[in-house]
C-alpha cells in the first residue's frame, strides 16, 4: 500500500499514565495547517474556477485531506463546516459571501422582557420553569433600529448609557460604603458592650 494513501496517520500522544494512538488526518503539513492552507488558497482564488483551486490543493496534501476543501463549498445543514464564507456559482466559479449589515438596536428605557399567562394574562418578569408550559414571551417598551453608528441617535444612546452606568456605579459604591461604616458602628457598638460587662 502506497504511504500517500494511507486514511490516517498515527501520533502518540500520553493522557494521565496512559500511552495510546491517535488517529488524525487533518494534521499540518510543513507547518501550515490544513484549514489555514485551505483558507488561504480559496480566498486567493476568489473569482476563479473551483477546478483549478482544487487541483493546486491537491499538489500540496495528501489524498485523505482532499475530501474537506469540498467541506467548504457545502451549505446543507448536516454538514458541520456550513458556516464558511464561500459559494460557487452556476459556473463554478469561488464567490465570497457578503457579510451581513450590521444593525444597532436603541432599546427604550421601559423596554423588558416577560412572559404572559395565557390563560390569566398574569406577567411574570422572571423566566419560568420548563414545566410551566403556558407562558409566552412578549416585550414592553420599544426598539428603535439604526444602520450606522454615525447615527445621531445611535450616539445620543452611547451617551446616555455610559452616563447611566457611571450614575449607578457611583450610588452602588455609596451604598457599599454606608454598609460598611455601618457595620464598622455595630462592631464597635459590640465592643464597648462587651467591655462594659468585663468590668
Amino acid at each position: 500500500m502506497k504511504e500517500e494513501i494511507l486514511p490516517f496517520r498515527e501520533k502518540i500522544k500520553k493522557q494521565g499514565d496512559r500511552w495510546y494512538f491517535r488517529k488524525d488526518i487533518r494534521h499540518s503539513l510543513s507547518g501550515i495547517s490544513m484549514w489555514d492552507r485551505i483558507d488561504r488558497i480559496i480566498e486567493n482564488n476568489v473569482g476563479y474556477s473551483f477546478d483549478s483551486a482544487f487541483s493546486y490543493f491537491c499538489k500540496q496534501v495528501p489524498k485523505y485531506q482532499q475530501q474537506f476543501f469540498y467541506d467548504y463549498f457545502d451549505n446543507s445543514p448536516q454538514n458541520k463546516y456550513h458556516w464558511h464564507k464561500y459559494f460557487l456559482d452556476e459556473n463554478g466559479i469561488i464567490c465570497k459571501k457578503k457579510s451581513p449589515k450590521r444593525i444597532y438596536k436603541i432599546y427604550s428605557d421601559d423596554y423588558r422582557v416577560y412572559w404572559e399567562d395565557i390563560k390569566h394574562k398574569h406577567k411574570k418578569y422572571t423566566q419560568p420553569y420548563f414545566f410551566e408550559r403556558d407562558y409566552i414571551q412578549k416585550y414592553e417598551g420599544t426598539i428603535t433600529i439604526v444602520e450606522s453608528k454615525k447615527d445621531r441617535r445611535w450616539k445620543k444612546y452611547v451617551r446616555e448609557q455610559k452616563q447611566k452606568y457611571k450614575k449607578d456605579k457611583n450610588e452602588w459604591k455609596e451604598i457599599s460604603f454606608r454598609i460598611f461604616n455601618e457595620g464598622l458602628r455595630l462592631q464597635k457598638e459590640k465592643e464597648l458592650k462587651q467591655k462594659e460587662l468585663d468590668l
